[in-house]
């Protein structure tokens, strides 16, 4: 517990972390015990005593009445404590005692965003460009809340605005494109996607968006063209790597994908569901004893994992290895008692194990499960048909 009894405390300290505490602090030092009892409320925030450092910051701007940064510390203050309401008041006490000062306003228009008062917060963006012009946070978060209400046009005036302010700003491309991605004016976001890139190369999300806009219009080539670039400029990029392989999975390119899920794996060893992926592909290409190390990697981790335990059963189809497949399906009844599926694929290993008898008895358990089901009857009657019944 911080103790509120001030010690001697010189006039002007020689160094306060907070300068502003008076209104113009070039003309007038803050009071020595608004400097102290800010100074308290600080370290009461880092031990997350915020009750306490509300009263420290309270009798600061005793002594310090007009300081605009002070009711900015007690409105955040507020707001750690969720006390939205007082939070807002006290905001605006500090835009009040320094129009000038932005923060307040930007701590306002979160708060209300927060609250889903979308009008509310645009006001306050607003006016905080009207202060100060160069505010990149304020241009972007009023962009994108124009944005979110479908106001597209409204949108793109922002964004055109801080363009004009900062043209060489790679974010203000890129969220155009998103704009115009929404509209599905491809073309246009495109050139403002590219315009991010070349703006900034390191600029993932742009490369990201640039990538699924690729994809949208199934230009499979350029997407993966831009990936393979993005990946030499930073090999680690995970994400990046993971849609490239995705991408070569769409073209129908498997040794592609295969490749880039494989370094992924050596990346993220533990990651499930690149085990699963690759032992799809090991599948896909008839790679079966490849293909079952992966998955059996994975049900090591997680035995519960229905999807994987179905892929574990078509390698031993695939393998004619019919008892163990349907060994595996019983192990998803076990897991999961109503599954439709895994009787009607018990139903298909019984008939290719000629034990016809046996497939119509299992396919018949799924009719009180599902009786809608419109499968469970194809199968069953295909089943009778091998039954010459």
């Amino acid at each position: 517990t911080l103790t509120r009894n001030p010690p001697s405390v010189p006039t002007h300290p020689a160094s306060a972390p907070l300068t502003n505490l008076a209104k113009n602090s070039q003309e007038k030092s803050p009071h020595p015990l608004a400097y102290y009892h800010y100074l308290l409320g600080q370290m009461a925030e880092t031990e997350n005593e915020t009750e306490q450092a509300v009263e420290e910051y309270k009798l600061a701007l005793k002594y310090d009445p007009k300081s605009a940064q002070l009711y900015y510390q007690l409105a955040l203050a507020y707001l750690r404590q969720g006390k939205t309401d007082q939070a807002i008041s006290i905001a605006e006490e500090s835009a009040a005692a320094d129009p000038a000062f932005v923060q307040a306003r930007l701590l306002m228009a979160r708060i209300y965003m927060k609250l889903r008062q979308t009008s509310e917060a645009i006001s306050q963006f607003e006016k905080v460009i009207r202060i100060d012009p160069q505010n990149t946070d304020a241009y972007i978060s009023l962009g994108m809340l124009y944005a979110q209400g479908n106001q597209y046009e409204e949108a793109i005036k922002v964004f055109e605005n801080l363009l004009k302010v900062k043209p060489d700003l790679p974010a203000a491309q890129y969220y155009l494109g998103r704009i115009y991605t929404d509209q599905e004016l491809y073309g246009k976001a495109e050139g403002f996607f590219q315009k991010a890139i070349q703006l900034d190369p390191s600029f993932s999300r742009a490369v990201e968006a640039l990538g699924e806009l690729y994809e949208i219009q199934k230009k499979e080539q350029e997407a993966i063209d831009l990936y393979q670039g993005a990946l030499e400029a930073n090999p680690h990029n995970h994400y990046i790597r993971q849609k490239l392989g995705n991408t070569y999975f769409k073209k129908g390119d498997l040794t592609g994908a295969l490749k880039e899920y494989q370094t992924l794996s050596h990346a993220e060893p533990d990651n499930l569901a690149l085990h699963a992926r690759i032992g799809l592909l090991y599948l896909e290409q008839k790679e079966l004893d490849k293909a079952m190390e992966e998955f059996r990697v994975v049900l090591a981790a997680d035995p519960n994992n229905i999807e994987v335990r179905y892929y574990v059963a078509a390698v031993y189809e695939e393998k004619e290895e019919y008892p163990p497949a349907l060994k595996e399906l019983k192990e998803i009844l076990d897991i999961q008692p109503s599954s439709i599926d895994a009787r009607l694929y018990m139903g298909r290993i019984y008939e290719k194990m000629e034990q016809i008898e046996e497939a119509i008895q299992i396919i018949r358990e799924a009719v009180p499960i599902e009786p809608k089901d419109s499968r469970i009857y194809f199968y069953l009657g295909l089943a009778y048909i091998q039954s010459q019944n």
